[in-house]
Formats: structure tokens, sequence, C-alpha cells
């Protein structure tokens, strides 16, 4: 069993962290028990924080050197948290006691059989089919306490049906309509039961721990560790921009005047659009922009991109937030991103407040 001392010395030896294209370093890197309040399981797990904040894990690369013999690794963040070795994989084969044990187990092996056997002793594999029949009779002798939480964590068969067209893909695999879901299919970890998509073509079950949706407002592809579903006037399926500003804000969408889709929140923004229609200027949304702000990774999304002005805008009210966001530093942080991007992609940043806007509309 690892305790806290192997685990500090991996984080000691990590050089950064990739996420995407973003690679963070020069901060603080620790290993520690951690449990997140939407985990489906009461057990803690191994996190990575970077600076005191936790990092995910899904999609994350870590850059380290090996402890025992230096050498320079990039791995997934998932396989370094389950590391029970300082060693590395050369470092592993060059082990006298694994050598040894190897050896006498070749050597073994050729003189009872004549050529190197497994000891694994194999099981009769059930069916797919068998498996469903299995996984059904036992979801229904849990309990009902069981059930119940079972359920606010998976989406049930009625959920799936009402979320499936706003699917965009299932472990990367993206035509997902002929598909058939399962709420409930047995399996051998702590979870005891989770939900797959089951391919019948090639008879095998696709795990459902990695899906990305597409927002039904904004058309923003994005994947989340709960069900992206919201109760409103019926089922919605809204990435978490759109998800917090529909209860402050309504997001709307309209089409600029080449028939694309167009985020809007005020009559100003709206107002901006539709002069932009008229003079027959194509006007679409602006661009996502990272920044790091109070220790995490932020995204601000820039309301405006029109192409034949290089000019990416966005438009303010004098709003408490926006007060907010200057008094705590971030919306600065947010403006030098942005002028950053506009500069290096050959573009102007404009900010414009709402009693301005006419005055910037007769620029044009």
């Amino acid at each position: 069993m690892v305790n806290k001392e192997f685990f500090d010395v991996l984080s000691k030896n990590i050089n950064y962290i990739k996420i995407n294209d973003d690679i963070f370093s020069g901060g603080t890197f620790e290993i520690k028990k951690y449990k997140h309040k939407f985990s489906s399981t009461t057990d803690e797990s191994n996190k990575l924080f970077y600076d005191d904040e936790v990092v995910k894990t899904n999609g994350t690369y870590i850059n380290y050197d090996c402890p025992t013999c230096g050498r320079n690794y990039t791995i997934l963040l998932k396989k370094f948290l389950l590391k029970d070795s300082l060693f590395c994989r050369f470092c592993k084969e060059q082990d006298e006691e694994k050598r040894k044990k190897q050896s006498q187990y070749v050597t073994k092996s050729f003189k009872d059989f004549n050529k190197v056997v497994s000891t694994k002793v194999k099981k009769d594999k059930i069916t797919n089919n068998e498996l469903i029949e299995i996984s059904n009779k036992k979801f229904e002798s849990e309990s009902d306490d069981f059930k119940l939480d079972y359920f606010s964590k998976h989406m049930t068969i009625n959920e799936y049906e009402k979320i499936k067209t706003h699917i965009y893909s299932v472990n990367g695999i993206q035509n997902t309509e002929k598909l058939s879901y399962y709420e409930h299919i047995k399996n051998n970890n702590q979870m005891k039961y989770s939900s797959y998509l089951y391919d019948s073509k090639n008879d095998i079950f696709i795990n459902m721990n990695n899906i990305k949706y597409t927002c039904e407002c904004c058309d923003e592809v994005f994947n989340t560790t709960r069900k992206p579903i919201e109760r409103v006037e019926n089922y919605k399926c809204l990435c978490k921009r759109c998800s917090f500003s529909n209860r402050t804000f309504k997001i709307k969408h309209t089409i600029n005047c080449i028939n694309e889709k167009i985020l809007y929140q005020s009559n100003p923004e709206l107002q901006l659009i539709e002069f932009c229609n008229k003079m027959n200027i194509v006007i679409k949304n602006g661009p996502k922009v990272k920044y790091f702000f109070n220790n995490k990774i932020r995204t601000y999304f820039i309301d405006y991109y029109i192409p034949t002005k290089k000019v990416i805008i966005e438009i303010k009210d004098n709003h408490i937030w926006h007060k907010n966001q200057i008094d705590s530093g971030q919306w600065k942080m947010k403006e030098e991103t942005a002028k950053k991007y506009a500069k290096d992609n050959g573009l102007r940043y404009k900010l414009i407040f709402t009693q301005y806007l006419q005055d910037f509309l007769d620029t044009f």
C-alpha cells in the first residue's frame, strides 16, 4: 500500500500538466486524497492539486522525471495517479529480482510444457445477452434507496430518449443513433453497476464515462460529470454557461446575414446584430479565450467577431457583476487576455458600454 511519502516524492518530480493545448507549470503540485461532491462513490481517491486547486483527470497529461533513473515521461494523469512504484517501465526491466523471477518462470515453463504458457486460470465467459439478463435480475433485487441513489447519478431510459439527439459522442464514437441504451449493467467495481450503450452489430458495450453533448442553445460541444438535463418547461440540454445564464439573463439566438446561429442576451446585443444584418456585414459569435484566475483555468466568451472589420467586440452594461469583477481583478485578467488574443491574431479588441453603442455603429 503506497503512502503519503510515496506521492510526495512523485509530486516533486512533476514538471508540468497539459490540459488540451494549455501547459501549466511553475506552481505547487501535490497528490492527496479527495472526494468530489458529485462523485458516485463514497470513497476518496488520489487527485492531483495544482496550487491547491484540484486538476481534472480526463484528458489531462502530466510530464515528470522518473525519481529513480531521471528519464522524462509524458503520460495520462489517470495512469500517473495509479502508480504503485517509483520505478518507470525502464527501471522495472532493469530490476534484478524481477529478471531473476522471469528467467525462472520461462525455464520451468519450457521444462514442463516445451513452451511459455500462462498460469492464469481461464473462466467461462458469459455472453452479453446473458449479462443483460443477470444485471436486470440483480438490479431488481436492490433496495429502493439504492435505486434512487443510482438514478440520481445515471440517466433513466426515459431521460436518455429525451436527451439522445443532443449527444455529440460517447467515448469518441459520434454515430450513436442506432445503439441501445442500458441503464444498469453489472460490473466488478465498487459502484456495482454502470450505464452503457450496446452495439448489437459488433456485440460490444460502450462505457458512457466520456459523453460529449451539443448545447441546444449555443451549439457548444461540452461534457459534464452530472446529468446535463435541466428541468425548465421541458427537458433541456445546456452547457454550463447557458445553464447558468438561463437562470439569470436568458440566452437567445437569432441568425446573421449568412444564416448562421448567433447568440445574444440583451437588446443592445440584438441591436448590433440587426444593424450588421441590415448593412449585410457578417457578424459571428466571438472567440473563447482561456485565462488563469484564482488558481483556476477559466474561459472568457467574447461577445462578437466581425471579420471584415477585424474586430472582436464585448458589449457591457454597468451591471453589479461587472463591477464585482473589476473589484476582484478578474475583469483586468479577462481584458488583458482578450487584448493579447487580438494582437496575436491581427485583430482589435473593442469594449463598448451600452450607452455608447450607437456612437460605435455610426463609425460603420
